[in-house]
């Protein structure tokens, strides 16, 4: 089912950028009785099609239906511009507030600490890479994908957010969290590989792409000697200042996006702003 969640999303996305917002909507349609777990993205990019194709009070109703069932959405989709003709409206202002609360409800059952998965070299590491899975998919999910790297004599730590996004799939909404997550992986993910003082990477995807390339930048809960952005939502660059002090510190980055990314004109962005201030 995770392999046709994949297939689906990409398929939705893909007709999304290619501005066939008609053909995307059916799709979603069709099949969200097949997905029943993910009912909040589903409504969401439902919600989302529907104001596109001039259809914005069938989508206030998608929505309005859908926090009647209890569902409740990530903060970040009331930014997101698909649904600017219906966020002024009182009714989505009241589906708001009921989201937020069942938001902070669901944050509460989560645990205080990452659970981590470990993937060890067959050597004694040389590196340790802490690597954030995309936004609904946990550690198993994505694991497979990184395992190459330890082909490379480096030891990877994946940790599982303690955060919630919709559909209580795990997810890292909020950066302060995020850090503090990221700060127990690196510490027992260290004591688990013998990890010592060698060198750290900070990896991730999607949205966990964002976050690795965030913290990377700031120094901040550890200082990396490098990150890597998988088709990352591209975050801010920050200050000329910032980007001059973590190459001077040798941070240095891979982005790896492709043609059919929707990310992909935000990191082609981030890479001119950090390689024009010397970030390899």
């Amino acid at each position: 089912m995770s392999d046709d969640w994949e297939r689906v999303q990409a398929d939705v996305l893909a007709l999304y950028e290619q501005g066939r917002y008609r053909e995307a909507l059916e799709v979603v349609r069709r099949e969200a009785p097949r997905f029943r777990d993910r009912p909040a993205r589903m409504s969401y990019w439902e919600a989302c099609l529907l104001c596109r194709t001039g259809s914005p009070d069938e989508a206030a109703e998608v929505l309005r239906r859908g926090s009647e069932r209890g569902l409740w959405w990530s903060d970040f989709i009331w930014e997101d511009p698909d649904l600017e003709p219906i966020l002024d409206r009182p009714e989505i202002a009241e589906i708001r507030r009921d989201s937020g609360r069942r938001r902070l409800d669901a944050l509460a059952s989560r645990p205080v600490l990452p659970r981590l998965l470990v993937l060890p070299p067959n050597e004694p590491p040389r590196a340790m890479a802490i690597a954030l899975h995309m936004y609904g998919a946990g550690p198993e999910a994505t694991a497979e994908h990184w395992r190459g790297m330890t082909e490379a004599g480096i030891a990877v730590v994946l940790p599982e957010s303690t955060q919630t996004g919709m559909d209580g799939t795990p997810a890292w909404d909020d950066r302060k969290r995020t850090e503090r997550d990221v700060g127990h992986a690196a510490a027992d993910g260290s004591r688990i590989v013998g990890g010592g003082d060698m060198p750290l990477i900070l990896a991730g995807a999607s949205q966990g792409g964002r976050r690795a390339i965030e913290m990377a930048m700031a120094g901040i809960p550890v200082e990396p000697v490098a990150f890597i952005g998988i088709v990352a939502s591209a975050p801010e660059a920050g200050s000329e200042t910032a980007i001059r002090a973590a190459a001077a510190r040798g941070l240095r980055g891979w982005l790896v996006t492709g043609d059919r990314d929707p990310t992909r004109q935000g990191l082609l962005t981030l890479h001119r702003e950090l390689t024009s201030q010397g970030m390899a």
